[in-house]
Parts: C-alpha cells; structure tokens; sequence
C-alpha cells in the first residue's frame, strides 16, 4: 500500500456576470501612458522557427562553402515572411540576408561569438546584425545547427522598462521577432503591479500578453501603439497605452490562492491579478492560457496552462474550474520486472501543474508498504 505526501491546494472560482449599470455602446478613448523601453542585447527571449522548404540564394559571396547549411527564419505568417540566412560550419562564419532580396553580397556585416561545436550540433553564438529602417534596429540571437533536427534560433535581445498606470507601476519586457512589427508573434511580458522585474521570459509563460495591442491590467482596458526612435543609448521602444472605455460585466470571484490569470482573445489579453470578490471584465471570448496560484509562502507558487475557452456575455453565468481543488494523483505502469511511477498535480478539469520554481519547494514522498513495514520511500520531481 502505497501512501503519497504531497501538495494540494483547493480554490474555487466561481464567476457570474451582470450587466454593467452604464454601458457604452463603442470605446471611447481617454488618457495616454507612454512607457519609453531601453535595448538591452540580452534581455530578451523569444524561440523563432525554421521555415520549411528549400531556400536558394540569387547571389553569393567569394568564400561562400559548398557544404553551408542554409534556411529561411520566418518572421510571419505570410509566404515572403521570411529572412534567409547560411552558415559556415567550419568556420563559424553567419550570412543572413537582412535586406530580404536573396543577395548574401549586399548584406550588413555580422558578428558571430566563437563557441565550441560538437559532433552534430553546431553553436552561433551572440549573433550580432542591424536590420534596416527608421531607424536602423540591432538585434542579437543564438542559431544552433542540428543535423538529426531543425535549426532552433533564440532572439535574445530586447527591450525594456516600467509604465506608470493610474493603477500603479508595471515593468514590461519586449522581444521582436526581427521585422519590426509588435504584435502577437512577439514577446511582450507585462509584470506584477509594483514588481522589480518581469518574472518569466518564457515564451507564453506567467506574463505574456498573447494580443499585446490591447491589454486589460487591473480592472482598465487599453489600446497599445508600439514605434521605435532613436535613444539616448541606441534605439528605444516606445509603448503608448491608451485608455479606453468599452462594454463591462461585473464578475464575482470566490477563489483562493489566485496570484493572476491570463486570458487571450481577439479582443486583447486580459491580466486578472489577484482578483477580489467582485471584478470587472471585458465581455468577449477568450482562452485561459495561463493560471497562477500561491501556495502560502512567496517563492511556493504553481502555474498551468489549461488552454480552456470561456464567453463572457451578460446573463449568462459562467463557472471557471481550473484550480479548484488540485489533488495529488500517481499513475502506475507496471512492466515485467518494475512498476514505474509518474507523479501529477491535477485539477478537476484535468489541467495539471507544476511549480513556477520547482527548486524552491519540498518534493512529494511516496512511501510504500508490505504489511505495516515500509519498503521503499522516494521523492517525487514535479510534472
């Protein structure tokens, strides 16, 4: 018989929507916030994709290789959204094709950071290029060459600083993805009100904003504009939020342990930070794509990422599961001669978690026993 010791965390949210007293039929545009971001080229993170097909270039330099690995990063969704690149894999040496004409003759240098290569994986590190425009953009990224997978590349330089809201002051972290634009390809983290830092650089993680060109943070809706101009260092991001004023219900929660929520919908991302009793929100479709709880103490929190779609219309009550309860479950797999164990942390939707840092909280124990006496004890690692 087995016994299993670990955390388990019951909320409940329940949310009920009513018309809003006065209710405006269009948005109607009130103050402007403008948050100027400074470049750091290393503070960013955003993964890019290999696009798929053959890539052929129209013109190539003297010492171009017969044996470079060549591709196409995509910056899009459209067919030309894409900016080639080709890579020396014995020298380190990285063409990319800034100005997008499949020409490697006419292309900005760029700078390359020597790393070690292994037997199949080849490492290009810091790469360092400015993209054109007005004006110009640096960027920096990580290409890695496998050749048992696809090319993997990491934008790792971004933008960053704090906008003063009427509700208080958030920090926001901005990653592009090359072609200039902000918008839902890229990674615009909005932080906790009054926070230091934006805590997660992970794509779709605890701060992303999934349609970053509007936002609801703490009970306000805003239109977002994005322009870069030159700083007093580089080249800054200009974010200029714009308060709006559009359809609202009222929505009662009666959770716990509730840190944030964010939903995504055409409509913008809503960031739903410890909500109280009674909240406002945005009528519309949206998805969960990320759920917060804290566990009693500051670094002993758990995410999840149920993906669960909800509407918010008036009338019409609606009843958020996920988080309450979580309940801790062991699947057994028994083989011909082990019976292997998987340890999750589960809700009653079946959404699972894990802690937002796993080093930071105490493992679940499984003991067994044979008869009263214990055989075997063991920790669990999370997920």
């Amino acid at each position: 018989m087995a016994h299993l010791q670990g955390w388990c965390i019951c909320s409940l949210l329940i949310l009920s929507l009513f018309p809003a007293q006065a209710q405006e039929a269009a948005p109607v545009n009130r103050a402007a916030y403008t948050a100027r971001l400074a470049q750091d080229l290393s503070a960013g993170y955003l993964h890019m994709n290999d696009k798929e097909g053959a890539l052929s270039f129209k013109a190539l330099p003297p010492d171009y290789p017969s044996d470079a690995a060549t591709g196409a990063i995509s910056i899009g969704e459209a067919k030309n959204d894409f900016i080639g690149y080709a890579c020396d894999k014995n020298t380190q040496h990285v063409w990319i094709d800034i100005n997008r004409n499949l020409d490697l003759t006419d292309d900005p240098s760029v700078h390359v950071c020597p790393v070690e290569t292994e037997y199949i994986n080849h490492h290009y590190a810091d790469v360092e290029f400015d993209m054109p425009g007005e004006p110009a953009r640096r960027y920096r990224m990580d290409i890695r060459l496998n050749s048992l997978a696809k090319t993997s590349f990491t934008v790792i330089s971004g933008w960053e600083g704090f906008v003063e809201l009427p509700t208080g002051k958030y920090p926001i972290s901005i990653t592009d993805n090359l072609n200039g634009n902000i918008d839902s390809g890229d990674a615009v983290m909005i932080g906790y009100r009054g926070a230091e830092t934006v805590e997660s650089y992970r794509p779709g993680g605890i701060c992303a904003a999934g349609n970053p060109s509007h936002l609801f943070i703490d009970g306000k809706n805003y239109a977002i504009t994005y322009r870069f101009e030159p700083g007093a260092a580089g080249v800054d991001l200009l974010a200029e939020f714009h308060e709006t004023s559009s359809p609202m219900l009222e929505a009662i929660v009666a959770g716990r342990h509730i840190d944030r929520m964010v939903l995504v919908g055409n409509q913008g991302t809503l960031f739903l930070d410890y909500p109280s009793a009674t909240i406002a929100v945005p009528a519309g479709s949206y998805t969960l794509t990320r759920i917060i709880l804290n566990a009693g103490k500051e670094d002993w929190k758990f995410e999840s990422a149920p993906g669960h779609r909800y509407v918010f219309e008036a009338g019409k009550p609606v009843i958020i599961e996920e988080g309450a309860p979580l309940s801790n479950s062991l699947d057994l797999h028994k083989g011909v001669f082990v019976v292997s164990t998987s340890y999750k942390l589960r809700d009653k939707t079946g959404a699972t978690y894990e802690p937002v840092s796993p080093f930071d909280l105490p493992r679940p124990q499984l003991l067994v026993l044979k008869g009263g006496k214990q055989i075997l004890s063991t920790n669990f690692e999370y997920g």
